[in-house]
């Protein structure tokens, strides 16, 4: 009985001194190279807007490389920081149900240059729109192995953007205008052929390219589990949110109020501004699975 147990003592003595070995080899790796993708779930953006009738969706998908460098390590755990480069592209559509306004048309509106009481009747009102960025995220990793092929980590830090390009991708929307003239005896006029009253559709010819910030900034967090592949290979899968600290668009707090969202000249015909003029806020809020290759050296 006292040899088997021995025995026993023997080899989990040396399967310890085997993972305490392995472990060490893990944690003298100072260096890390991680490709990483990151797939977002539900809505990337928090917006806030003054058109009771408007709504939104939004994703955000990235990919990118980082390169990290541990400082400190003990008894399994150990800290790093890390920085790198990614490509993020944003995509999101605003939808307007229906919307009511007038507004006072000067002479320019009038194919006689008169001027009146311009009204509009908008509906399914459609416009998406799509962004991509360069960032650069800086964050703090920590990590705690519990053998050589299996750890889990969390990390914190900063993900500030540049923006590359942006573009409206599409938008249509159902027009109804008529024109009121008060020097008529408020004679009201409602044809086609005039103004371009009476129906018209939308297209996104006609609409304002979108104003949309050169940089965002965002606080990042994840965390989830690592596992190693062979060799120097590791791969991690984990959640990461990204909180924005700066609007995405800038706004016009008055359209939708004094400035009206599609107006009319003779000149230029129908013209609508941006829905995303009317956003007094569109921070980023993306919640994002992440999957990273790593190799340690």
């Amino acid at each position: 009985m006292k040899t088997i147990l021995k025995y026993i003592s023997a080899v989990l003595l040396a399967v310890g001194a085997m993972n305490s070995h392995a472990q060490s080899d893990v944690l003298d790796s100072r260096f890390a190279v991680k490709a990483h993708g990151e797939i977002g779930v539900g809505s990337a953006l928090s917006m806030k807007t003054s058109q009771a009738d408007m709504s939104h969706k939004s994703s955000m998908n990235s990919f990118g490389i980082d390169f990290g460098y541990m400082f400190w390590q003990h008894n399994g755990m150990s800290l790093s920081v890390n920085a790198g480069l990614d490509y993020d592209i944003l995509n999101t559509k605003l939808n307007i149900g229906s919307m009511k306004y007038d507004y006072a048309a000067n002479a320019d509106a009038d194919m006689d240059g008169d001027t009146y009481r311009r009204y509009y009747q908008l509906s399914n009102l459609h416009q998406g729109i799509g962004m991509e960025y360069i960032s650069i995220p800086v964050y703090l990793n920590f990590t705690y192995r519990f053998n050589e092929w299996i750890g889990v980590y969390a990390n914190v830090g900063i993900k500030p953007g540049f923006k590359t390009c942006s573009k409206v991708k599409s938008f249509t929307g159902d027009v109804y205008s008529y024109g009121i003239y008060p020097q008529y005896d408020n004679l009201m006029m409602n044809d086609e052929w005039l103004n371009d009253f009476g129906n018209r559709q939308l297209t996104e010819s006609q609409v304002a390219t979108p104003e949309v910030k050169g940089f965002n900034m965002s606080i990042l967090a994840g965390a989830g589990v690592e596992a190693k592949i062979y060799g120097p290979l590791y791969t991690s899968l984990g959640i990461n949110y990204n909180a924005g600290l700066t609007n995405v668009f800038k706004s016009k707090s008055t359209v939708g109020s004094s400035t009206p969202l599609v107006s009319y000249t003779v000149a230029h015909g129908q013209q609508a501004e941006s829905l995303t003029s009317m956003m007094s806020k569109s921070k980023i809020s993306h919640l994002a699975v992440n999957i990273t290759l790593i190799y340690r050296f």
